[in-house]
Protein backbone atom coordinates (compact mmCIF):
# COMPACT_ATOMS: atom_id res chain seq x y z
CA UNK A 1 0.00 0.00 0.00
CA UNK A 2 1.15 3.29 -0.19
CA UNK A 3 1.51 4.06 3.80
CA UNK A 4 3.99 1.27 3.87
CA UNK A 5 5.93 2.62 0.97
CA UNK A 6 5.92 6.17 2.71
CA UNK A 7 7.06 4.40 6.31
CA UNK A 8 9.98 2.19 4.53
CA UNK A 9 13.38 3.52 6.86
CA UNK A 10 16.95 2.97 5.44
CA UNK A 11 19.59 1.44 7.14
CA UNK A 12 21.18 4.43 9.01
CA UNK A 13 24.38 2.25 9.49
CA UNK A 14 25.75 1.95 5.71
CA UNK A 15 25.62 4.82 3.18
CA UNK A 16 23.56 2.69 0.59
CA UNK A 17 20.51 4.53 -0.07
CA UNK A 18 18.90 1.39 -0.91
CA UNK A 19 19.06 -0.96 1.75
CA UNK A 20 16.17 -1.10 3.79
CA UNK A 21 16.10 -1.39 7.76
CA UNK A 22 15.18 -4.79 8.77
CA UNK A 23 16.67 -4.63 12.86
CA UNK A 24 17.05 -1.94 15.09
CA UNK A 25 19.74 -2.00 17.52
CA UNK A 26 17.69 -0.95 21.05
CA UNK A 27 20.98 0.33 22.53
CA UNK A 28 22.64 2.18 19.59
CA UNK A 29 18.36 3.53 18.87
CA UNK A 30 19.57 2.58 14.90
CA UNK A 31 17.97 0.91 12.36
CA UNK A 32 20.34 -1.90 10.45
CA UNK A 33 20.02 -3.61 6.81
CA UNK A 34 20.65 -7.30 6.75
CA UNK A 35 24.18 -6.79 6.09
CA UNK A 36 25.17 -3.97 8.31
CA UNK A 37 23.88 -6.55 10.92
CA UNK A 38 25.62 -9.46 10.15
CA UNK A 39 28.59 -8.03 8.73
CA UNK A 40 29.39 -5.08 10.83
CA UNK A 41 27.33 -4.39 13.95
CA UNK A 42 28.09 -8.11 15.12
CA UNK A 43 31.57 -7.91 14.96
CA UNK A 44 31.71 -4.69 16.94
CA UNK A 45 33.13 -6.06 20.59
CA UNK A 46 31.46 -3.30 22.52
CA UNK A 47 28.17 -4.09 20.29
CA UNK A 48 28.15 -7.99 21.03
CA UNK A 49 25.50 -7.86 24.35
CA UNK A 50 23.28 -5.22 22.37
CA UNK A 51 19.57 -6.13 21.61
CA UNK A 52 18.62 -6.19 18.48
CA UNK A 53 14.78 -6.76 17.35
CA UNK A 54 13.41 -7.02 14.07
CA UNK A 55 11.31 -4.04 13.13
CA UNK A 56 7.71 -4.39 12.39
CA UNK A 57 5.50 -2.27 10.52
CA UNK A 58 3.56 -0.81 13.25
CA UNK A 59 7.12 0.07 14.48
CA UNK A 60 8.16 1.63 11.62
CA UNK A 61 4.82 3.86 11.06
CA UNK A 62 5.38 5.04 14.56
CA UNK A 63 8.83 6.15 14.09
CA UNK A 64 7.72 7.63 11.13
CA UNK A 65 5.29 9.76 12.76
CA UNK A 66 7.95 10.94 15.69
CA UNK A 67 10.58 12.40 13.19
CA UNK A 68 8.57 14.84 11.23
CA UNK A 69 10.59 18.03 10.83
CA UNK A 70 8.45 21.14 12.21
CA UNK A 71 8.01 23.53 9.08
CA UNK A 72 8.29 26.38 11.31
CA UNK A 73 10.91 25.16 13.51
CA UNK A 74 13.67 23.25 12.19
CA UNK A 75 14.93 21.83 15.01
CA UNK A 76 11.82 20.62 16.41
CA UNK A 77 10.11 17.66 15.81
CA UNK A 78 5.68 17.85 15.18
CA UNK A 79 3.94 16.37 18.12
CA UNK A 80 0.23 16.88 17.49
CA UNK A 81 -1.99 18.01 14.50
CA UNK A 82 -4.01 21.46 14.70
CA UNK A 83 -7.24 20.37 13.28
CA UNK A 84 -8.46 24.15 12.86
CA UNK A 85 -5.60 24.95 10.67
CA UNK A 86 -5.17 22.18 8.82
CA UNK A 87 -1.74 21.84 9.59
CA UNK A 88 1.01 19.49 12.08
CA UNK A 89 2.74 21.78 14.72
CA UNK A 90 5.60 21.30 17.40
CA UNK A 91 5.48 22.48 21.18
CA UNK A 92 6.25 26.11 20.10
CA UNK A 93 3.68 25.81 17.89
CA UNK A 94 1.39 24.66 20.03
CA UNK A 95 2.27 27.98 22.68
CA UNK A 96 2.76 30.45 20.24
CA UNK A 97 -0.59 30.38 17.94
CA UNK A 98 -2.73 27.72 18.37
CA UNK A 99 -3.74 27.63 22.44
CA UNK A 100 -7.56 27.33 21.76
CA UNK A 101 -7.37 25.15 17.88
CA UNK A 102 -9.14 22.02 18.10
CA UNK A 103 -5.82 19.61 18.53
CA UNK A 104 -5.94 15.82 17.33
CA UNK A 105 -3.27 13.08 17.26
CA UNK A 106 -1.38 12.67 13.99
CA UNK A 107 -1.82 9.00 14.03
CA UNK A 108 -5.59 9.47 14.05
CA UNK A 109 -4.99 12.44 11.26
CA UNK A 110 -2.90 10.17 9.55
CA UNK A 111 -5.15 7.33 9.53
CA UNK A 112 -7.89 9.44 7.95
CA UNK A 113 -5.58 11.62 5.26
CA UNK A 114 -4.28 7.62 4.35
CA UNK A 115 -8.24 6.58 4.07
CA UNK A 116 -8.66 9.94 1.88
CA UNK A 117 -5.83 9.33 -0.55
CA UNK A 118 -6.96 5.65 -0.80
CA UNK A 119 -10.24 6.46 -1.84
CA UNK A 120 -9.01 9.50 -4.23
CA UNK A 121 -6.01 7.17 -6.03
CA UNK A 122 -9.06 4.71 -6.48
CA UNK A 123 -11.63 7.20 -7.96
CA UNK A 124 -8.72 8.28 -10.05
CA UNK A 125 -7.45 4.72 -11.41
CA UNK A 126 -10.86 4.07 -12.04
CA UNK A 127 -11.42 7.32 -14.14
CA UNK A 128 -7.99 7.05 -15.66
CA UNK A 129 -8.81 3.18 -16.65
CA UNK A 130 -12.55 4.91 -18.33
CA UNK A 131 -10.83 7.53 -19.42
CA UNK A 132 -8.04 6.02 -21.27
CA UNK A 133 -10.32 3.20 -22.83
CA UNK A 134 -12.80 5.78 -24.28
CA UNK A 135 -9.86 7.75 -25.62
CA UNK A 136 -8.18 4.54 -27.18
CA UNK A 137 -11.06 3.62 -28.51
CA UNK A 138 -11.94 7.33 -29.98
CA UNK A 139 -8.35 6.79 -31.14
CA UNK A 140 -9.31 3.78 -33.18
CA UNK A 141 -12.07 5.08 -34.42
CA UNK A 142 -9.91 7.98 -35.56
CA UNK A 143 -7.46 6.34 -37.02
CA UNK A 144 -9.82 3.59 -38.40
CA UNK A 145 -12.05 6.54 -40.17
CA UNK A 146 -8.53 8.21 -41.34
CA UNK A 147 -7.57 5.26 -43.04
CA UNK A 148 -11.02 4.57 -44.80
CA UNK A 149 -10.82 8.36 -45.87
CA UNK A 150 -7.38 7.47 -47.39
CA UNK A 151 -9.27 4.32 -48.66
CA UNK A 152 -11.85 5.73 -50.62
CA UNK A 153 -9.32 8.81 -51.65
CA UNK A 154 -7.45 5.91 -53.21
CA UNK A 155 -9.88 4.37 -54.78
CA UNK A 156 -11.67 7.81 -56.45
CA UNK A 157 -8.38 9.05 -57.24
CA UNK A 158 -7.20 5.32 -59.05
CA UNK A 159 -11.07 5.72 -60.68
CA UNK A 160 -10.57 9.20 -61.65
CA UNK A 161 -7.19 8.09 -63.45
CA UNK A 162 -9.08 5.50 -65.05
CA UNK A 163 -11.69 7.60 -66.14
CA UNK A 164 -8.98 9.99 -67.20
CA UNK A 165 -7.43 6.77 -69.38
CA UNK A 166 -10.94 6.19 -70.37
CA UNK A 167 -11.43 9.32 -72.09
CA UNK A 168 -8.32 9.56 -73.61
CA UNK A 169 -9.43 6.18 -75.39
CA UNK A 170 -12.56 7.75 -76.00
CA UNK A 171 -10.88 10.87 -77.86
CA UNK A 172 -8.36 8.48 -79.71
CA UNK A 173 -11.20 6.87 -81.35
CA UNK A 174 -13.27 9.79 -82.04
CA UNK A 175 -10.41 11.30 -83.32
CA UNK A 176 -9.52 7.71 -85.63
CA UNK A 177 -13.41 7.98 -86.74
CA UNK A 178 -12.82 11.28 -87.84
CA UNK A 179 -10.02 10.68 -89.52
CA UNK A 180 -11.57 8.08 -91.70
CA UNK A 181 -14.94 9.95 -92.29
CA UNK A 182 -12.73 12.89 -93.39
CA UNK A 183 -11.19 9.92 -95.89
CA UNK A 184 -14.07 8.98 -96.73
CA UNK A 185 -15.33 12.63 -97.79
CA UNK A 186 -12.05 12.62 -99.59
CA UNK A 187 -12.67 9.75 -102.09
CA UNK A 188 -16.04 10.89 -102.50
CA UNK A 189 -15.51 14.03 -103.37
CA UNK A 190 -12.60 13.08 -105.56
CA UNK A 191 -14.95 10.55 -107.31
CA UNK A 192 -17.19 12.97 -107.86
CA UNK A 193 -14.74 15.70 -109.11
CA UNK A 194 -13.72 13.36 -111.64
CA UNK A 195 -17.42 12.99 -112.71
CA UNK A 196 -17.76 16.38 -113.25
CA UNK A 197 -14.51 17.06 -114.98
CA UNK A 198 -15.07 14.17 -117.66
CA UNK A 199 -18.74 15.64 -118.35
CA UNK A 200 -17.67 19.52 -118.80
CA UNK A 201 -14.64 17.64 -121.45
CA UNK A 202 -17.22 15.25 -123.10
CA UNK A 203 -19.54 18.96 -123.46
CA UNK A 204 -16.67 21.37 -124.20
CA UNK A 205 -15.87 18.59 -126.85
CA UNK A 206 -18.98 18.95 -128.06
CA UNK A 207 -19.07 22.49 -128.53
CA UNK A 208 -15.59 22.49 -129.52
CA UNK A 209 -16.98 20.19 -132.77
CA UNK A 210 -20.08 22.22 -133.16
CA UNK A 211 -18.00 25.70 -133.60
CA UNK A 212 -15.53 23.53 -136.31
CA UNK A 213 -18.44 22.12 -138.33
CA UNK A 214 -19.67 26.18 -138.62
CA UNK A 215 -16.40 27.64 -139.33
CA UNK A 216 -15.80 24.66 -141.94
CA UNK A 217 -18.63 25.51 -144.17
CA UNK A 218 -19.01 22.08 -143.88
CA UNK A 219 -22.93 21.32 -144.45
CA UNK A 220 -22.61 17.40 -143.97
CA UNK A 221 -20.93 18.44 -140.87
CA UNK A 222 -23.37 20.81 -139.56
CA UNK A 223 -26.48 18.29 -140.24
CA UNK A 224 -24.16 15.78 -138.56
CA UNK A 225 -23.75 17.78 -135.40
CA UNK A 226 -27.03 19.11 -135.37
CA UNK A 227 -28.54 15.70 -134.72
CA UNK A 228 -25.39 14.17 -132.17
CA UNK A 229 -26.45 17.78 -129.92
CA UNK A 230 -30.03 17.08 -130.24
CA UNK A 231 -30.15 13.96 -128.38
CA UNK A 232 -31.30 14.09 -125.12
CA UNK A 233 -28.37 12.73 -123.56
CA UNK A 234 -26.40 15.58 -125.19
CA UNK A 235 -26.46 17.82 -121.73
CA UNK A 236 -27.80 15.25 -119.38
CA UNK A 237 -26.48 16.19 -116.03
CA UNK A 238 -23.69 14.10 -114.36
CA UNK A 239 -24.33 11.42 -112.12
CA UNK A 240 -23.15 12.35 -108.67
CA UNK A 241 -23.12 9.92 -106.01
CA UNK A 242 -23.67 12.75 -103.17
CA UNK A 243 -24.31 11.92 -99.80
CA UNK A 244 -26.50 14.31 -97.64
CA UNK A 245 -25.47 13.80 -94.52
CA UNK A 246 -24.36 15.75 -91.46
CA UNK A 247 -21.46 14.61 -88.56
CA UNK A 248 -20.96 16.91 -85.68
CA UNK A 249 -19.62 16.30 -82.49
CA UNK A 250 -21.99 16.18 -79.60
CA UNK A 251 -20.84 16.83 -76.05
CA UNK A 252 -21.28 14.42 -73.17
CA UNK A 253 -23.12 14.79 -70.25
CA UNK A 254 -21.46 15.08 -66.73
CA UNK A 255 -23.96 12.97 -64.76
CA UNK A 256 -23.78 10.18 -67.28
CA UNK A 257 -21.74 6.59 -65.75
CA UNK A 258 -20.52 5.67 -69.21
CA UNK A 259 -17.64 7.11 -69.74
CA UNK A 260 -18.42 7.19 -73.67
CA UNK A 261 -21.48 9.60 -72.88
CA UNK A 262 -19.41 11.70 -70.18
CA UNK A 263 -16.91 12.39 -72.97
CA UNK A 264 -18.95 12.72 -76.25
CA UNK A 265 -19.67 11.09 -79.24
CA UNK A 266 -19.75 11.69 -83.27
CA UNK A 267 -23.30 12.10 -84.04
CA UNK A 268 -24.45 11.60 -87.87
CA UNK A 269 -27.36 12.28 -89.28
CA UNK A 270 -27.88 11.07 -92.99
CA UNK A 271 -31.00 12.11 -95.21
CA UNK A 272 -32.27 8.48 -96.53
CA UNK A 273 -34.74 9.31 -98.75
CA UNK A 274 -36.43 12.69 -99.96
CA UNK A 275 -40.17 12.91 -101.26
CA UNK A 276 -41.58 15.79 -103.12
CA UNK A 277 -45.32 16.36 -101.81
CA UNK A 278 -48.44 18.32 -103.88
CA UNK A 279 -49.38 20.06 -101.28
CA UNK A 280 -47.82 23.46 -99.27
CA UNK A 281 -47.05 22.23 -95.60
CA UNK A 282 -46.87 19.03 -94.27
CA UNK A 283 -48.34 19.47 -90.95
CA UNK A 284 -47.89 16.35 -88.74
CA UNK A 285 -46.72 12.71 -89.65
CA UNK A 286 -47.64 9.97 -87.62
CA UNK A 287 -46.46 6.17 -87.94
CA UNK A 288 -48.32 2.88 -88.91
CA UNK A 289 -46.38 0.28 -89.19
CA UNK A 290 -44.27 1.26 -92.59
CA UNK A 291 -47.05 3.36 -93.75
CA UNK A 292 -47.28 7.26 -92.69
CA UNK A 293 -50.94 9.43 -91.50
CA UNK A 294 -49.94 12.31 -93.26
CA UNK A 295 -52.14 15.68 -92.22
CA UNK A 296 -51.81 18.55 -95.19
CA UNK A 297 -53.91 21.11 -96.98
CA UNK A 298 -54.19 21.13 -100.89
CA UNK A 299 -56.07 24.00 -102.20
CA UNK A 300 -57.97 25.35 -99.18
CA UNK A 301 -58.98 21.72 -98.43
CA UNK A 302 -57.75 19.82 -95.31
CA UNK A 303 -56.53 16.67 -95.58
CA UNK A 304 -55.94 13.70 -93.73
CA UNK A 305 -53.83 10.82 -96.65
CA UNK A 306 -52.08 7.17 -95.61
CA UNK A 307 -49.55 6.87 -97.45
CA UNK A 308 -47.74 3.85 -98.10
CA UNK A 309 -43.77 4.81 -98.30
CA UNK A 310 -41.62 3.43 -101.51
CA UNK A 311 -40.34 4.59 -104.22
CA UNK A 312 -42.55 7.13 -104.39
CA UNK A 313 -45.58 7.68 -102.27
CA UNK A 314 -48.68 5.95 -102.44
CA UNK A 315 -52.11 7.62 -100.91
CA UNK A 316 -53.87 4.99 -99.58
CA UNK A 317 -56.48 6.52 -97.85
CA UNK A 318 -57.75 9.84 -98.37
CA UNK A 319 -59.70 11.80 -95.79
CA UNK A 320 -61.10 15.26 -97.01
CA UNK A 321 -62.67 18.17 -94.94
CA UNK A 322 -60.77 17.07 -91.66
CA UNK A 323 -58.90 20.07 -89.79
CA UNK A 324 -56.56 18.39 -87.95
CA UNK A 325 -54.73 20.28 -84.67
CA UNK A 326 -52.38 17.57 -83.66
CA UNK A 327 -52.30 13.57 -83.54
CA UNK A 328 -51.42 10.59 -82.30
CA UNK A 329 -50.71 6.84 -82.40
CA UNK A 330 -51.26 4.25 -80.15
CA UNK A 331 -50.01 0.92 -79.48
CA UNK A 332 -52.56 -0.98 -81.27
CA UNK A 333 -51.69 1.36 -84.74
CA UNK A 334 -55.51 3.42 -83.68
CA UNK A 335 -54.84 7.08 -84.68
CA UNK A 336 -56.57 9.99 -81.93
CA UNK A 337 -57.12 13.24 -83.40
CA UNK A 338 -57.82 16.37 -82.30
CA UNK A 339 -59.58 18.49 -84.53
CA UNK A 340 -59.53 22.04 -84.99
CA UNK A 341 -62.37 24.62 -83.57
CA UNK A 342 -64.04 21.57 -81.38
CA UNK A 343 -63.98 20.21 -77.55
CA UNK A 344 -63.43 16.55 -79.04
CA UNK A 345 -60.81 13.97 -79.49
CA UNK A 346 -61.76 11.32 -81.67
CA UNK A 347 -60.31 7.74 -82.30
CA UNK A 348 -59.53 6.64 -85.86
CA UNK A 349 -59.33 2.55 -86.22
CA UNK A 350 -56.76 1.35 -88.20
CA UNK A 351 -58.84 -1.33 -88.79
CA UNK A 352 -61.83 -0.58 -90.15
CA UNK A 353 -61.04 2.97 -90.69
CA UNK A 354 -64.36 4.38 -88.35
CA UNK A 355 -64.02 7.34 -86.42
CA UNK A 356 -65.66 8.15 -83.06
CA UNK A 357 -65.41 10.06 -80.17
CA UNK A 358 -62.51 9.56 -77.27
CA UNK A 359 -63.14 12.42 -75.29
CA UNK A 360 -65.20 15.76 -75.06
CA UNK A 361 -64.25 17.99 -72.84
CA UNK A 362 -66.51 20.99 -70.99
CA UNK A 363 -65.15 24.04 -71.42
CA UNK A 364 -62.09 23.46 -72.23
CA UNK A 365 -60.33 23.36 -75.98
CA UNK A 366 -57.91 20.22 -76.45
CA UNK A 367 -54.51 21.38 -78.01
CA UNK A 368 -50.85 19.45 -78.89
CA UNK A 369 -51.53 15.29 -77.96
CA UNK A 370 -49.23 12.35 -77.33
CA UNK A 371 -49.58 8.69 -76.81
CA UNK A 372 -46.59 7.74 -74.58
CA UNK A 373 -45.20 4.26 -74.68
CA UNK A 374 -47.58 2.78 -71.98
CA UNK A 375 -50.29 4.26 -73.76
CA UNK A 376 -51.51 7.14 -71.65
CA UNK A 377 -52.57 9.80 -73.98
CA UNK A 378 -51.16 13.10 -72.50
CA UNK A 379 -54.17 16.09 -73.99
CA UNK A 380 -53.21 19.73 -73.42
CA UNK A 381 -55.83 22.46 -72.89
CA UNK A 382 -56.83 25.96 -72.29
CA UNK A 383 -60.39 27.16 -70.81
CA UNK A 384 -62.00 28.17 -73.87
CA UNK A 385 -63.11 31.62 -72.06
CA UNK A 386 -60.11 33.40 -73.13
CA UNK A 387 -57.27 34.22 -76.06
CA UNK A 388 -54.78 32.14 -76.39
CA UNK A 389 -51.59 33.64 -75.19
CA UNK A 390 -53.59 35.87 -72.53
CA UNK A 391 -53.47 34.93 -68.59
CA UNK A 392 -55.48 35.51 -66.18
CA UNK A 393 -55.92 33.92 -62.63
CA UNK A 394 -59.06 31.83 -63.70
CA UNK A 395 -56.50 30.72 -66.65
CA UNK A 396 -56.37 26.87 -67.04
CA UNK A 397 -53.43 25.69 -68.67
CA UNK A 398 -52.95 22.02 -68.66
CA UNK A 399 -52.02 18.47 -69.66
CA UNK A 400 -54.35 15.78 -68.81
CA UNK A 401 -53.69 12.10 -68.46
CA UNK A 402 -55.58 9.55 -69.79
CA UNK A 403 -56.14 5.95 -70.41
CA UNK A 404 -56.98 4.79 -73.67
CA UNK A 405 -60.52 3.86 -72.42
CA UNK A 406 -61.11 7.63 -71.75
CA UNK A 407 -60.22 7.92 -68.36
CA UNK A 408 -58.84 11.07 -66.61
CA UNK A 409 -55.57 9.83 -64.88
CA UNK A 410 -53.80 12.92 -63.54
CA UNK A 411 -53.39 16.53 -64.23
CA UNK A 412 -50.07 18.70 -64.53
CA UNK A 413 -50.82 22.23 -64.21
CA UNK A 414 -48.22 24.15 -61.22
CA UNK A 415 -45.44 22.69 -60.39
CA UNK A 416 -44.23 21.87 -56.95
CA UNK A 417 -44.14 25.41 -55.77
CA UNK A 418 -47.59 26.61 -56.95
CA UNK A 419 -46.02 27.91 -59.91
CA UNK A 420 -48.01 27.84 -63.55
CA UNK A 421 -46.35 25.34 -65.96
CA UNK A 422 -47.54 26.39 -69.14
CA UNK A 423 -48.85 29.11 -71.38
CA UNK A 424 -50.29 27.44 -74.42
CA UNK A 425 -49.18 23.52 -74.76
CA UNK A 426 -48.96 23.30 -78.21
CA UNK A 427 -47.00 19.89 -78.48
CA UNK A 428 -45.70 16.86 -76.19
CA UNK A 429 -43.79 13.51 -76.13
CA UNK A 430 -42.40 11.85 -73.65
CA UNK A 431 -39.41 9.76 -72.82
CA UNK A 432 -39.17 5.79 -71.73
CA UNK A 433 -38.29 7.40 -67.98
CA UNK A 434 -42.28 9.06 -68.00
CA UNK A 435 -40.89 12.78 -67.99
CA UNK A 436 -42.99 14.90 -70.65
CA UNK A 437 -41.74 17.54 -73.13
CA UNK A 438 -44.06 19.92 -73.89
CA UNK A 439 -43.42 23.10 -76.86
CA UNK A 440 -44.78 25.89 -74.64
CA UNK A 441 -45.72 28.59 -77.30
CA UNK A 442 -46.01 32.50 -75.65
CA UNK A 443 -47.24 34.38 -78.91
CA UNK A 444 -48.87 34.11 -82.12
CA UNK A 445 -45.70 34.04 -83.98
CA UNK A 446 -44.92 30.54 -82.76
CA UNK A 447 -42.05 32.14 -80.27
CA UNK A 448 -41.73 29.72 -77.42
CA UNK A 449 -39.76 27.57 -75.06
CA UNK A 450 -38.89 23.69 -74.29
CA UNK A 451 -39.83 22.70 -71.22
CA UNK A 452 -39.46 19.41 -69.18
CA UNK A 453 -41.46 18.22 -66.28
CA UNK A 454 -41.22 14.63 -64.39
CA UNK A 455 -43.73 12.73 -62.88
CA UNK A 456 -44.20 14.33 -59.37
CA UNK A 457 -45.05 17.91 -61.37
CA UNK A 458 -41.16 19.62 -61.23
CA UNK A 459 -40.20 21.30 -64.01
CA UNK A 460 -36.83 19.96 -64.79
CA UNK A 461 -35.64 22.38 -67.50
CA UNK A 462 -36.66 24.83 -70.00
CA UNK A 463 -34.65 25.80 -72.74
CA UNK A 464 -35.25 29.27 -74.28
CA UNK A 465 -33.24 28.15 -78.04
CA UNK A 466 -29.36 29.44 -77.48
CA UNK A 467 -29.63 31.39 -80.58
CA UNK A 468 -28.10 34.96 -79.33
CA UNK A 469 -29.72 37.19 -81.84
CA UNK A 470 -32.24 34.77 -83.63
CA UNK A 471 -35.75 34.10 -82.68
CA UNK A 472 -36.54 30.82 -81.29
CA UNK A 473 -40.18 29.27 -82.91
CA UNK A 474 -39.66 25.64 -81.85
CA UNK A 475 -42.77 23.72 -84.23
CA UNK A 476 -42.37 19.97 -83.26
CA UNK A 477 -40.90 17.70 -80.47
CA UNK A 478 -39.95 13.98 -80.34
CA UNK A 479 -37.53 11.82 -77.75
CA UNK A 480 -35.05 9.92 -79.12
CA UNK A 481 -34.58 6.29 -77.93
CA UNK A 482 -31.43 7.07 -75.79
CA UNK A 483 -33.82 10.11 -74.34
CA UNK A 484 -32.68 13.35 -75.67
CA UNK A 485 -35.07 15.62 -77.60
CA UNK A 486 -35.07 16.50 -80.96
CA UNK A 487 -36.53 20.06 -81.91
CA UNK A 488 -37.62 21.43 -85.27
CA UNK A 489 -37.13 25.25 -85.75
CA UNK A 490 -38.57 26.04 -88.98
CA UNK A 491 -37.16 29.53 -89.65
CA UNK A 492 -33.84 28.93 -88.60
CA UNK A 493 -33.68 25.71 -90.53
CA UNK A 494 -32.28 23.89 -87.53
CA UNK A 495 -32.91 20.66 -85.39
CA UNK A 496 -31.50 21.59 -82.00
CA UNK A 497 -30.39 18.58 -80.10
CA UNK A 498 -31.24 18.52 -76.32
CA UNK A 499 -29.97 16.76 -73.32
CA UNK A 500 -33.07 14.66 -72.08
CA UNK A 501 -31.16 15.65 -68.41
CA UNK A 502 -30.98 18.78 -68.43
CA UNK A 503 -31.90 20.59 -71.62
CA UNK A 504 -28.36 21.08 -72.70
CA UNK A 505 -27.55 21.89 -76.13
CA UNK A 506 -25.82 19.25 -77.34
CA UNK A 507 -25.22 20.35 -81.09
CA UNK A 508 -27.43 21.89 -83.68
CA UNK A 509 -28.05 20.19 -87.01
CA UNK A 510 -28.28 23.04 -89.79
CA UNK A 511 -30.90 21.08 -92.45
CA UNK A 512 -29.75 23.22 -95.17
CA UNK A 513 -26.14 21.61 -95.07
CA UNK A 514 -28.26 18.38 -96.02
CA UNK A 515 -30.66 19.80 -97.90
CA UNK A 516 -33.80 20.50 -95.59
CA UNK A 517 -35.30 23.82 -95.85
CA UNK A 518 -38.51 24.80 -93.34
CA UNK A 519 -38.28 21.24 -91.10
CA UNK A 520 -40.98 21.21 -89.37
CA UNK A 521 -43.21 18.19 -88.16
CA UNK A 522 -41.24 15.42 -86.51
CA UNK A 523 -41.60 11.63 -85.81
CA UNK A 524 -39.69 8.38 -85.58
CA UNK A 525 -40.96 5.27 -86.63
CA UNK A 526 -40.50 1.59 -85.30
CA UNK A 527 -37.28 1.45 -86.94
CA UNK A 528 -35.58 4.08 -85.72
CA UNK A 529 -36.10 6.31 -88.49
CA UNK A 530 -36.23 10.08 -87.94
CA UNK A 531 -39.46 12.01 -90.35
CA UNK A 532 -39.71 15.45 -90.97
CA UNK A 533 -41.76 16.91 -92.71
CA UNK A 534 -41.65 20.86 -94.23
CA UNK A 535 -42.92 23.70 -95.67
CA UNK A 536 -42.55 25.45 -98.80
CA UNK A 537 -41.15 29.14 -99.23
CA UNK A 538 -44.23 31.64 -99.72
CA UNK A 539 -44.53 31.88 -103.30
CA UNK A 540 -43.30 29.00 -104.51
CA UNK A 541 -45.31 26.60 -106.79
CA UNK A 542 -43.18 23.51 -105.94
CA UNK A 543 -44.92 21.25 -102.96
CA UNK A 544 -43.39 20.71 -99.92
CA UNK A 545 -40.96 17.95 -99.18
CA UNK A 546 -40.69 15.11 -96.78
CA UNK A 547 -37.60 13.51 -95.97
CA UNK A 548 -36.61 10.07 -94.31
CA UNK A 549 -33.55 10.46 -92.17
CA UNK A 550 -30.86 7.89 -90.32
CA UNK A 551 -29.27 9.61 -87.36
CA UNK A 552 -27.09 8.22 -84.61
CA UNK A 553 -24.83 9.42 -81.22
CA UNK A 554 -28.17 11.66 -80.30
Amino acid sequence: MATAAQAVLMCQFCTSETNTAKWSCIECSLFLCDKCNIDIHEKVKIAKQHKIVAIRTTDILQNSLDQIPCNIHRNQLCCIFCFSCDELICPKCLLESHKDHILKEIKEIYFEKKSKIESLAEKLRNDLKGRISEKKDNLKKVASLKNQAFKEAHEKITQEDDFISKMKQCSFELLEKVKQESEEIGKHYDSNSKIIDNFEKNVSGRILDAENAIQSGNVEKVFSQVKLLGQDNAYSKPMLKLQQSKICFVKGHKNEFDSKNVFGSLAEIEVIKSYKTDFPVVQKIVPEGSDLWISCSKDETQILKKTNIGEDLHTITNITNIEIYDMAAAKNSDIILNLKKTNKLEILSSATGERQVFFEFVDMRPLGIHVTSTDEVLVGVREITNKNYELTKNSKRQILVLSLEGVQKYVYEYDINNKRLFTYIWRITSTKEGDICVIDQLSCHYTGNVLMINREDQLKWTYTGNLRSKVFRPIDIVATNVGNIIVSDIDNHYLHILSGVDGVLLTHVVTTGIDIVLPGSLVIDNKNTLWVGCSRFKGHADGAEMHALSFSGF
